[in-house]
């Protein structure tokens, strides 16, 4: 090889190596959000099926209330997920790999990004003009009650109670102590409130079974023959207490090797991969509860060999003891085919 012609190789190799680090740059900032997130952020379906729920709900309303226009009636609805979207706080999560905080919560919600859930303001506004009260309960912190009657209002959220867990509904996480105090015309801690009469309670919405029912007493089956007409349920695949059952979790066959790790403690899963090829590994799935997201990092071969690929190393941090499945694919991120040309899954024996 000449000189000249070494040179100019020396030029094409550093070309492709800013070009290859310029895009695993780019990549580095992309990060694939879990399945909940997603379909709430970016997908007709779910605005159909919340527009849906909305539309159900005051079909049912009109005739629930058909003959009560003289009674003391009201819907009550939850918050957060119901009527507000805190999707951009999931996001905002899942982004920074961080867990649900009180303190990051608030910090969130203070930006004021929680956006109407499509149908809710106009349902609140038909629930007064059919003559009826619109009750929030919601568990929202009671340091954020000014700022979230705002933003109601702001949006044109048309609503008469509002409580929250303050007062002696601190520890009403269930609801049961405020819905029945609301049906009983007995609200305490809030003197705005204390002329309230009784209140028939016609129909409850919200994204949670407590929102609906006391979860305490009664079962699915106990109360499935109301879904849709007074008991009107919002579609959260984000969050929710059904994460934590222990229906959530699969048992792996005893042939399968575990990866056997310390509670506390920070662990590493290491695939080949190839950028070059445009392919990188995502997280499909992983149960943050149990093990959180740390970082990823790439390290090439130590070869010369152009588009030799290398090697994700994926740091990965034990929360708790218990199982889980850590599972990635190996994908285009812009490719939206859901056939991935391959798939790992790792199970997790936290000691």
């Amino acid at each position: 090889m000449t000189k000249k012609n070494k040179i100019y190789f020396f030029l094409l190799l550093l070309l492709l190596v800013f070009t290859t680090n310029k895009l695993q740059a780019d990549e580095s900032h992309k990060i694939r959000l879990t399945n909940g997130a997603a379909w709430v952020n970016s997908s007709d379906e779910y605005k159909l099926c919340v527009c849906q729920a909305y539309e159900n709900a005051t079909v049912s309303l009109e005739q629930l209330v058909e003959h009560k226009k003289n009674d003391e009636w009201c819907v009550v609805m939850d918050i957060d997920d119901t009527i507000l979207s805190t999707v951009k706080h999931v996001i905002s999560l899942e982004t920074k790999g961080e867990k649900y905080s009180d303190e990051e919560w608030i910090e969130w919600y203070k930006k004021n990004e929680a956006l109407p859930v499509p149908g809710a303001v106009k349902f609140t506004q038909t629930v007064k003009k059919l003559g009826g009260r619109v009750i929030l309960i919601t568990n929202t912190q009671p340091q954020l009650r000014e700022l979230t009657l705002n933003n109601l209002k702001n949006f044109g959220f048309n609503y008469d109670i509002c409580l929250m867990l303050h007062g002696p509904y601190e520890n009403d996480t269930d609801k049961i102590l405020r819905v029945k105090d609301v049906a009983d015309g007995v609200i305490k801690g809030y003197p705005e409130y204390k002329d309230t009469p009784p209140q028939h309670i016609i129909m409850r919405i919200g994204d949670a079974a407590h929102d609906l029912y006391d979860t305490t007493k009664y079962k699915f089956e106990d109360v499935k023959d109301r879904i849709g007409k007074d008991l009107i349920i919002i579609p959260n695949p984000m969050y929710g207490s059904w994460s934590h059952l222990p229906e959530a979790y699969i048992e792996i066959k005893d042939n399968d090797n575990p990866l056997t790790v310390e509670e506390g403690k920070e662990f590493t899963i290491t695939l080949d991969s190839n950028p070059t090829t445009g392919y990188k590994w995502e997280l499909q799935d992983l149960d943050e509860n149990m093990v959180t997201f740390v970082s990823c990092k790439y390290e090439k071969k130590d070869t010369l060999l152009l588009g030799s690929g290398g090697k994700e190393i994926w740091t990965l941090k034990a929360v708790k003891k218990g199982k889980s499945i850590i599972s990635l694919i190996y994908a285009r991120p812009w490719e939206k085919s859901e056939n991935s040309p391959e798939e790992k899954s790792f199970f997790i024996l936290i000691k």
